[in-house]
């Protein structure tokens, strides 16, 4: 590990990862993540100092960056919380329209929406990921209903929840840590267990309120280009978070380079083949225990 970390505390890293994180975010994001970049673990009074923003601004950001997942946290002495930055994240922004792509092409246009949804939100749950998509793919039938199609629209959300256990069960999104005791002024997250890491369970969800919430949107966002994302609180799944589990993508490229193609003899990827991203996120994952190979037995 001592090259990726060699890596990722280089300058021009560093001033790749801001530039990354000012694109997908916004120019404060970029300043946050500067003054966080060689600290293992620093404050928002701190980060305060350091970009000469206001505390709402700092937590605002914060907030945005922990539910991508870029920035963890761990409480301090003194009742404070330090925030650390997750270099090797950031990297995954470069990546976006390809896991989109991924998605489409090996599981459906569904999929594809539901790929999408989840890397705008960085994480979110069962329900507003369901009503999220649903209400798009509802605009598109409409769409597509002026010019002459006839196909029913009031089973959308039944889809992309089948399509969402597809995703989780096939380990293309995973379970994020939730907080054992959320009241605490610095909770400590709780990862899930290799069992329930890819399990879904149905039974959480509540179809009729997904429905009403789906019909809710459409008109809430008649008008407007977005789809509309309802707080997790309306649901009774608000505390099971999903995101995408970079590491099954990353493994199914590798298995692609040297199982699919004029490149079926290799026995290991040849990085030349790959672009400068795709051969970082792929030695990453190979320097770690991979759960996901298991999957493939």
């Amino acid at each position: 590990m001592a090259v990726l970390d060699s890596l990722f505390n280089a300058v021009v890293f560093e001033r790749t990862a801001v530039k990354i994180i000012e694109t997908n975010f916004s120019a404060i994001a970029g300043m946050v993540v500067k003054a966080m970049f060689r600290s293992s673990g620093i404050s928002v009074n701190s980060l305060r100092l350091a970009t000469h923003l206001s505390s709402s601004q700092i937590q605002k950001t914060l907030a945005s960056l922990a539910q991508h997942n870029i920035v963890s946290f761990l409480p301090a002495s003194q009742r404070q919380v330090h925030y650390k930055l997750i270099k090797s994240n950031i990297l995954y922004f470069l990546q976006r329209t390809k896991y989109v792509q991924y998605a489409r092409e090996k599981l459906g246009a569904d999929a594809e929406l539901v790929v999408e949804k989840v890397l705008e939100e960085g994480s979110a749950t069962s329900s507003q990921i369901i009503v999220a998509t649903a209400c798009k793919l509802m605009a598109n039938t409409s769409s597509s209903s002026e010019s002459g199609s006839n196909e029913a629209c009031t089973d959308h959300h039944i889809r992309v929840r089948d399509v969402l256990q597809r995703l989780v069960e096939q380990g293309f999104l995973k379970r994020m840590p939730i907080p054992k005791s959320p009241d605490s002024w610095c909770p400590n997250m709780q990862s899930p267990s290799d069992e329930d890491l890819h399990k879904f369970n149905g039974e959480q969800l509540d179809l009729q309120a997904i429905a009403q919430a789906v019909t809710n949107g459409l008109a809430g966002a008649s008008g407007t280009t977005g789809s509309i994302t309802p707080p997790a609180s309306s649901f009774p799944d608000s505390k099971v978070y999903w995101t995408l589990d970079f590491d099954t993508f990353h493994l199914q490229w590798s298995l692609g380079l040297t199982l699919d193609g004029p490149y079926a003899r290799q026995s290991v990827p040849d990085y030349r083949l790959l672009s400068v991203t795709d051969s970082l996120v792929i030695y990453q994952l190979s320097m770690r225990p991979i759960v996901a190979a298991k999957r493939q037995c």
